[in-house]
């Protein structure tokens, strides 16, 4: 089994958030998305992520501590500045909290479009069907030290806070917070994903 470190060995950075890249905040700002997760489909939310620190640093993204229903078949994804992370299968909660999904490295004022992305398989069977997830996303910056060069290139942390959305025939949304349940989604294998926040800084697989 992996041994755990802690998400940052230097200091946490100040992160920004914006859904449109020109008004920024704290995690408030990130709007999810209420998409319908069936078969063959994700859901999405994509927003943008900045340095308002004085130095270069890492974001670095992280599986949080999600929930999926037993039978739920799923994955998780970041995708940072248009390029597709690597699918994280969590069904049977095979995935470790705090496993790094992506990362980029950003400068002081510089920013990078992040999406958050579950899905979940075409072959997903009717174990899916009434099943649900809260996805769990974790978000932190690592500051370079002081004496440290800045390089156009690199890799940075993020963690993840939690995701869900439900329905009774359709698909009404709940968004919210650490605490939103998760709603129980009809019929033809579709499953419920809770719309969320980000969530606390969690450990990570070093």
């Amino acid at each position: 089994m992996p041994s755990l470190a802690h998400a940052a060995d230097g200091e946490s950075g100040i992160l920004e958030y914006s859904a449109d890249n020109s008004t920024w905040g704290d995690t408030s700002k990130i709007l999810w998305s209420t998409d319908i997760l069936i078969p063959g489909g994700t859901n999405t939310t994509t927003f943008h992520v900045r340095n308002a620190s004085d130095r270069a640093g890492e974001a670095h993204f992280y599986v949080g501590d999600y929930k999926i229903s037993d039978g739920m078949e799923a994955f998780l994804r970041v995708d940072v500045n248009g390029a597709a992370g690597n699918p994280l299968t969590v069904t049977g909660n095979v995935a470790t909290p705090g496993t790094q999904l992506n990362s980029v490295r950003l400068a002081p004022g510089e920013s990078a479009k992040v999406a958050f992305v579950i899905g979940m398989p075409f072959e997903a069977g009717n174990s899916s069907q009434n099943g649900s997830i809260t996805p769990n996303w974790s978000v932190d910056l690592t500051l370079d030290s002081t004496d440290t060069p800045v390089t156009p290139e690199g890799t940075g942390s993020l963690d993840f806070g939690s995701l869900s959305f439900g329905s009774a025939d359709f698909g009404s949304a709940s968004f919210g917070s650490l605490d939103t349940g998760s709603v129980k989604t009809g019929s033809v294998s579709s499953g419920s994903l809770d719309v969320g926040s980000l969530g606390n800084p969690v450990t990570y697989i070093g």
